[in-house]
């Protein structure tokens, strides 16, 4: 949860679903085929899912939540993510 956004790791279709507000109808990002994503967290500029299949960490911007910005490898087996302030 992020102000007025709800992050929610979407593992059985491999995509971020972001619902904003009072809207019923979430925003889909699409991560990649068979990656099952796992944990979200927000720095407030980007999105980082953790996904578990591939072992790796994809950001996603805030600003414009049409696809992911970069893929970082990661553990093998990625599920849990953490922020840090600084």
């Amino acid at each position: 949860v992020e102000g007025a956004r709800v992050f929610v790791a979407c593992q059985g279709d491999d995509r971020l679903a972001v619902h904003e507000g009072e809207s019923l109808t979430p925003t889909y990002v699409e991560l990649g085929r068979a990656v099952r994503p796992w944990g979200v967290v927000s720095d407030g500029t980007y999105a980082y899912v953790s996904l578990q299949a591939v072992g790796a960490v994809v950001s996603v911007g805030l600003a414009d939540l049409t696809a992911p910005v970069e893929r970082h490898t990661a553990l093998p087996d990625a599920r849990g993510l953490a922020v840090l302030p600084d």
